[in-house]
């Protein structure tokens, strides 16, 4: 449930089978201040890298990408909230 920190790139990219890290590139993105450094050159370098190697398909790390821009992720953290899978504002 880390919204803020790497759980909307974990969501968006996934994650390597046996450590669990995030298949992001870059220093990933805060959603709170937008886009860092994600390039189209790191996006292609990734998706190169991680088709290669079988964890996504060819030219699938765009695609993730643009989800992850376009992604309503106040409305995931209100249904976060909402299953009680997140303590509301209040709650701390």
């Amino acid at each position: 449930m880390r919204i803020n920190i790497d759980g909307a790139a974990g969501f968006s990219y996934g994650v390597f089978d046996k450590d669990w890290k995030v298949m992001a590139f870059g220093d990933g993105m805060d959603i709170d201040k937008g886009l860092k450094d994600e390039t189209e050159r790191a996006i292609n370098d990734a998706d190169k890298k991680l088709s290669e190697q079988g964890y996504i398909e060819k030219n699938e790390m765009l695609k993730r990408f643009r989800f992850m821009l376009g992604a309503d992720w106040s409305m995931y953290k209100k249904l976060f909230i909402d299953a009680g899978m997140l303590p509301t504002p209040t709650e701390g």
